[in-house]
């Protein structure tokens, strides 16, 4: 056996944090107290397990766990290495993520410190190692007991904190000097609830005298036939000779060889060694971003034979693809910003994604998989991992190839003062910059590498650099340490200083990309809630924005944790995100009724929701629009914590109204209607390679139907393309009481109609949805209509379909397809299934 998995057997036990390395005999002599656990494991796992805290995520019970950052923690493996087949390489112990400040021993001896979380701990133990039984002990803190006051000063104490947003418990300015998730010192989205534990795997490997320590693949030419690089790095482990090799790359697609080349006779010198080979792919199949095409994923093998025995570098699958970032010069002279697959200039669609719980050891596998299946289907071909979270495990980037998802990956930094002016802190930068990017390069969904979140725009406001010229406080990490590391080990994936960066300030309209807060953290509550705000903006890219909305019944309750729901009561406020202000409240007295207040619990869901989903669809809808943008990320996608906040996947997995809002405004072919200098203009978005050639209704369509005054016109989208299709004059009409809409024959395109006033001031005739018919096929199928204008059709109790909380038009015919994993028979959910009535003006 060469490998030894080291994810179960363990035992943890608590001690004073004062004690350290010279302690490990006291903690061992415990003979009570030991909690069983496996990894990856926080501390706070398994004191759930026995019941000695609450869940940090329910009602207010993250207060009470604040005393476990000030404790030791202390984990125990005991290991057989009977069965390794020891030979003459390393033996490597590698711990793949430690959280925080660690300190690793073996049969008693320290072996090492390790300061990261971002990294793994790797180790040469051949000499430490017994016959038979070996015990690995390994203690554990949060770190902040080793930033002090001094260290503080020398940032101005310049860290983001919460405190003036009326949660002072959020936040911890020690933070920016450690190497460790950022955002369970607690933020504006979650409580503060730091994170402490083997947050990886662990495994013992025995290497050979030769082994692959890396492998980069590079896409050189993508056409028909495509041409690759393989560069792998090898190291020889006799440290004063020579030795022959040969090395062999194979590419196979549903077990078919596509491609093989082979290197031979090489001469491998002592310690590390570049070995590089071109590869040819005949009639190869392009990967492409969801919705502009297939993800077709070729399984990779590369093997070494050296001195006698065959080595092979892990398996991994790969999509043959180019990618590029286009900041070219504009016709109106300013640079453009947009990601370029396979020749093709991308409109990136999708959001934020920040980590799925505050003890992210425990998030399963089957959840990762829900949400980027949830990210697919909602159209989405990008997500960008912020800054302020973790470098996701591997099972989040092979559903990201898998799904077509493109990755913008920020550096680990966000909001703060970082201390670039100490070595330890960039030393610890630079391996982890190192590690990250050799990991990820020959992920295809890789698209974009980011300096840090809002570190520039941070400094420009608070003017640091200018009282403190010696110093960048973080901005040399992003402008030298990661960015040399991108360029070192995956230069064709590009890079960008920050988020937002761009022209002579961070948020110009020149260059780069935006984060778009001026609306909903407005002080003035009207430009929060008006989604036509959404159309002044002139960005390149809006890679941040953000709209409230309640999450489900079933989150609330959950969070309450059986206790009365109370949206006056502390756990209602220590579960309302700190920006919010009123702004969900605001939004449903614009576009809906006054005194929101006196709704019941799913009277604010329902509402809050479909104002999240106005804000967000319109919002997405008008940089779409835009021919100078080329994508619109929205903040955020999922939750850290069930509150009442920005996503639109909730903590629980519930899809609000606001996701399927986002699906309308992200779909692959889609048409979006504003009306410019008196002109009804019509954009046509199509993601795909097929041509869309249709006829369709344009015109003024009263809400009861009665009146219809349209014309038929022709309509053309080329592939890839994003253009205005269609100007005409603006159909005259009392938009109170009708609605100007597209209404094509295909029925590839939706149709649409333009957003003229808030849905309070309709006139909405009386009326109801029909369902013509139930179809099932592998799932259910429900075809509904409407002779009049309904707004917010919902279909109750369903969180997976194919859309909800939608409008009919009058006359129009829409199919809702139900997934088949729901498990319902179809006769049995027809007589639980009600199509909830359209939101009226005066509910």
């Amino acid at each position: 056996m060469k490998e030894l998995a080291l994810h179960t057997g363990w035992k943890l036990h608590e001690a004073p944090l004062r004690w350290g390395v010279s302690d490990i005999g006291r903690v061992m002599a415990f003979e009570d107290g030991w909690m069983d656990c496996a990894l990856p494991c926080d501390v706070r796992m398994p004191l759930i397990e026995s019941g000695v805290i609450k869940d940090p995520v329910l009602a207010d019970y993250s207060r009470e766990c604040e005393w476990i950052s000030n404790r030791s923690w202390w984990f125990v493996r005991e290991f057989d290495i009977s069965e390794l087949d020891i030979g003459d390489g390393p033996v490597e112990l590698t711990l793949e993520s430690l959280d925080t400040w660690a300190e690793i021993f073996l049969n008693g001896s320290h072996i090492g410190t390790h300061k990261s979380a971002h990294y793994p701990f790797t180790f040469d133990i051949k000499c430490y190692l017994r016959p038979g039984k070996n015990v690995l002990c390994i203690r554990l803190t949060t770190g902040l007991e080793k930033v002090t006051e001094e260290q503080l000063a020398e940032l101005e104490w310049s860290i983001c904190h919460e405190k003036d947003a009326g949660h002072p418990e959020r936040g911890d300015h020690r933070r920016t000097w450690l190497r460790r998730p950022q955002y369970n010192a607690g933020w504006d989205f979650l409580p503060k609830a730091f994170s402490i534990g083997i947050t990886g795997g662990a495994y013992v490997r025995c290497l050979s005298v030769a082994e692959i320590r890396s492998v980069d693949l590079e896409t050189l030419e993508a056409g028909k036939d495509a041409h690759l690089r393989l560069r792998a790095e090898v190291e020889y482990f006799n440290p004063i000779g020579c030795a022959d090799a040969d090395l062999d790359i194979m590419l196979r697609m549903d077990g078919v060889l596509c491609a093989y080349a082979r290197v031979d006779d090489i001469l491998l010198t002592a310690g590390i060694n570049w070995i590089d080979l071109d590869v040819d792919v005949q009639d190869a199949k392009l990967w492409w971003p969801a919705g502009s095409g297939a993800q077709p994923l070729y399984d990779v093998e590369v093997c070494l034979e050296c001195c006698g025995s065959k080595t092979a570098y892990p398996k991994f699958q790969y999509g043959i693809r180019t990618i590029r970032l286009d900041i070219s010069r504009q016709e109106d002279g300013r640079r453009g910003f947009g990601i370029v697959v396979n020749g093709v200039k991308i409109f990136c669609k999708g959001s934020n994604w920040v980590p799925n719980d505050p003890i992210y050891a425990r998030v399963c596998d089957a959840k990762y998989e829900e949400l980027i299946r949830a990210a697919h289907d909602a159209n989405f071909n990008m997500l960008r991992i912020w800054g302020g979270g973790i470098y996701e495990r591997e099972i989040f980037y092979r559903l990201c190839d898998r799904y077509g998802i493109l990755i913008w990956h920020d550096f680990m930094l966000a909001c703060g003062a970082f201390p670039d002016h100490d070595p330890d802190f960039v030393r610890e930068m630079e391996n982890e910059a190192d590690y990250q990017t050799r990991r990820l390069r020959n992920h295809p969904s890789m698209c974009l590498w980011c300096g840090d979140n809002e570190l520039h725009r941070y400094f420009w406001y608070i003017s640091l650099l200018k009282k403190n010229p010696d110093r960048q406080f973080g901005l040399r990490i992003s402008n030298y340490v990661s960015k040399k590391a991108v360029h070192a080990n995956c230069s064709r994936i590009p890079y960008w200083n920050s988020s937002p960066f761009g022209g002579e300030f961070p948020d110009s309209e020149q260059v780069g990309d935006t984060h778009h807060w001026n609306c909903s953290m407005h002080p003035d509550m009207e430009k929060r809630i008006d989604p036509m705000a959404y159309d002044l903006i002139n960005h390149a890219f809006v890679s941040e924005y953000g709209y409230f909305g309640a999450p489900s019944r079933v989150a609330i309750e959950s969070y309450f944790d059986g206790q009365p729901v109370d949206r006056l009561s502390g756990i209602w406020d220590h579960h309302n995100n700190d920006f919010e202000k009123g702004t969900v409240y605001g939004g449903i007295v614009k576009h809906y009724m006054d005194n929101p207040q006196s709704l019941d619990l799913d009277g604010y869901i329902l509402y809050s929701g479909m104002v999240q989903s106005l804000m967000y669809g319109y919002s997405l809808e008008a940089l779409r629009f835009k021919p100078r943008c080329s994508g619109a990320l929205f903040w955020m996608f999922n939750d850290s914590w069930g509150e009442v906040g920005w996503s639109v996947v909730d903590y629980c997995l519930q899809k609000k109204p606001s996701y399927y809002g986002v699906k309308r405004a992200f779909s692959h072919r889609k048409l979006i209607l504003r009306q410019v200098d008196g002109k009804l203009v019509v954009t046509g978005c199509n993601d795909t390679p097929d041509q869309v050639d249709t006829m369709a209704e344009v015109g003024y369509i009263s809400l009861d139907g009665r009146v219809r005054d349209t014309r038929i016109v022709p309509l053309t989208l080329l592939p890839y393309s994003r253009s205005h299709i269609l100007e005409t004059d603006f159909p005259e009409g009392d938009l109170e009481r009708g609605v100007v809409a597209v209404i094509p024959e295909s029925m590839e395109i939706a149709p649409e109609r333009l957003f003229a006033c808030e849905t309070r001031c309709l006139d909405m005739p009386d009326g109801e949805p029909r369902v013509l018919c139930v179809e099932q096929d592998g799932g259910l199928h429900l075809t509904i209509t409407s002779d009049v204008f309904l707004h917010g059709v919902y279909i109750e109790g369903v969180n997976d379909c194919s859309d909800n909380y939608f409008e009919l038009l009058p006359g129009q015919v829409k199919t809702v397809s139900i997934a088949a994993r729901l498990r319902l028979m179809g006769s049995e959910f027809c007589r639980t299934l009600s199509v909830g009535e359209g939101l009226c003006s005066n509910a």
